[in-house]
């Protein structure tokens, strides 16, 4: 089963609003050339990957340890793609070159783990929170355009002495993808709690399409793989098309000469390239008479076997473009676990028409987050921005997101049981003082356009949010940004601290409108309309079946908002402009 949730901000989430005593808070926090990709679930830890460089971050003693990437020594540190830090951050999973080996940090110091083949990329990706256990990528062969699997779904786990890690233990994986073509990759990014539980992607053959893949450890220790979106594939049941491989072999000239000729040929071949005189040789003017005409034979008949195999491959292509264009295509290595085990968290891509009036194209590939549950295969897709991709699943299924890069401005979205929230406003609702901190430190002036009349850039004041990420509580958030405002700098990370507020993953069950921060309302379900009255007792604004957050949009100014529900009564409160 396949759905699809569509919602704009101005029906958003209805998030706890609990408000939080601000005077023992520490100030949000922003980190220069950081880009806060995960956090230890305890929130003591959280860690960067720019340029090469991880930067993990202490947030209890503000201590900073980096290690920076140094080309002549072949250092390039590169995170884990899934819950790469165990609960208490004593060990993070990345790698430590650029030819990508497995490997994880404990102790002050960095360990290889066990692979099939050290030359080839090995990645270690998913931790169990209590580092018993590691998933990864192991590599099996080169990178290649040929028939083979290069990445495979492996595991580790810890010594029974409890130090370092056993040998890679191979899981079970396809062999064919769901063409029955031999796959590009077979990856294990996320693990579970108890171990037992490990999703990753399958990379078709043609490299143009990913779908989730689980592997399950039974009570005997053996272990399954299942595909949970494996029925929305094909959804028309098109009738499967043979792929007809690749095309004949053209025959070469040169095989059709004698060694002699062949000499005088390259000898020719060579004069030419050296002094650039005279006619380009060709091979079939050292040929005997009896050699060109078997060679002539050759190319006919290649020609004909090349026609049957051209039309055979455009209907296998036609075949396998409908079926993809169809089917549900999740983005590369954007693979997340909840923490109950039974959802997948991810990203679709999809085309959406091409509304710029300059577009090439009449259509342009757009990003969706989603959910997909293991045991059942329903897929639900979320609509935040035109562009969004996933960054991470907190508990209780809420789903973080984030524009996709080079949107202004690029935002971060909280979302549960498809309500959908920005970050900053989700942190305002908590702290609102929090919200004049966003507007002073995360505001602004950058590009937003061309004025071709004037022959100048646009520029404008913008409030940023970015890339979210948080322990599974939401206590602790941190969002980056790839700093358009300034040239100069790759990323900045800030870091909101909310452990000492209470009610922060909570929806609300108020069945009254309450304020929210930056002049918004929150509207519980059951209201038909919202009526905004300035001071002076003018409706200034008013909001049909209002529901989540309302943004007021109006001057700066103290209003009244009054909620009405379907029986007729009503629920009134203040709220602040500005």
């Amino acid at each position: 089963m396949k759905k699809s949730l569509l919602f704009g901000l101005a029906v958003g989430a209805c998030f706890s609003t609990a408000m939080a005593d601000s005077t023992n808070l520490p100030e949000p926090k922003l980190y220069p050339e950081t880009s806060f990709q995960g956090f230890s679930a305890d929130g003591r830890y959280v860690v960067s990957e720019v340029n090469g460089t991880i930067t993990i971050l202490n947030t209890e003693t503000g201590k900073i340890t980096e290690f920076i990437q140094d080309e002549d020594s072949n250092q390039f540190y590169t995170l884990g793609l899934g819950n790469f830090i165990t609960a208490d951050g004593s060990i993070l999973l990345a790698s430590t070159s650029t030819n990508l080996d497995a490997a994880y940090y404990q102790g002050g110091e960095w360990h290889e783990l066990d692979v099939l083949d050290p030359t080839r990329s090995n990645m270690a990706n998913g931790i169990t929170p209590d580092g018993s256990r590691i998933c990864g990528s192991i590599g099996l062969n080169a990178m290649s355009f040929d028939d083979v699997i290069m990445l495979a779904p492996a595991f580790w786990d810890r010594n029974p002495d409890g130090n370092g890690y056993g040998s890679c233990t191979v899981l079970p994986y396809p062999t064919k993808d769901l063409f029955g073509e031999t796959p590009q990759y077979v990856t294990a990014v996320a693990i579970s709690s108890d171990g037992k539980t490990i999703v990753g992607q399958v990379t078709f053959s043609s490299g143009m399409m990913q779908v989730p893949i689980v592997y399950t450890e039974d009570e005997n220790g053996l272990w399954a793989y299942s595909f949970p979106t494996q029925a929305l594939f094909n959804p028309d049941k098109l009738e499967p098309v043979e792929n007809p491989g690749d095309g004949p072999m053209m025959p070469s000239a040169e095989s059709f000469l004698s060694a002699e000729e062949l000499e005088d040929y390259l000898a020719a071949l060579k004069e030419y390239n050296t002094t650039y005189q005279g006619p380009y040789p060709d091979p079939e003017d050292f040929m005997s008479e009896e050699e060109k005409t078997a060679y002539t034979e050759a190319m006919e008949e290649y020609a004909a076997k090349y026609e049957v195999w051209q039309e055979q491959f455009y209907a296998y292509w036609d075949y396998a473009n409908a079926v993809m264009e169809s089917s549900p295509n999740f983005v590369f290595n954007n693979v997340y676990l909840s923490t109950d085990n039974k959802t997948i968290v991810g990203t679709l891509e999809t085309q959406i028409p091409n509304t710029d009036p300059g577009a090439w194209m009449p259509f342009k590939t757009a990003y969706r987050p989603c959910s997909v549950d293991i045991a059942t295969g329903e897929l639900t897709s979320y609509e935040p921005a035109e562009s969004c991709l996933a960054s991470g699943v907190a508990d209780n299924g809420v789903i973080l997101a984030y524009d996709e890069q080079g949107t202004i401005p690029m935002m971060g979205y909280i979302i549960k049981d498809g309500n959908i929230q920005t970050v900053n406003d989700y942190i305002s609702s908590i702290v609102p003082e929090y919200a004049s901190w966003i507007d002073e430190n995360m505001t602004h002036e950058v590009i937003v356009g061309y004025d071709y009349d004037e022959d100048e850039e646009i520029y404008e004041e913008v409030t940023f949010g970015g890339m979210p990420v948080a322990t599974p509580d939401l206590s602790m958030i941190a969002m980056w940004n790839d700093t358009p405002w300034d040239g100069g700098s790759f990323a900045e990370s800030v870091l909101f601290d909310l452990r000492k507020t209470t009610g922060v993953t909570t929806i609300s069950t108020s069945k009254n409108i309450s304020a929210g921060a930056n002049g918004t309302v929150i509207v519980p379900a059951g209201f038909v309309s919202l009526d905004v009255y300035a001071l002076s007792g003018a409706c200034v604004k008013t909001v049909k079946e209002p529901n989540g957050v309302i943004s007021l949009n109006l001057p700066e100014g103290v209003y009244v908002a009054k909620g009405t529900r379907a029986d007729g009564t009503t629920s009134v409160v203040k709220v602040a402009a500005n």
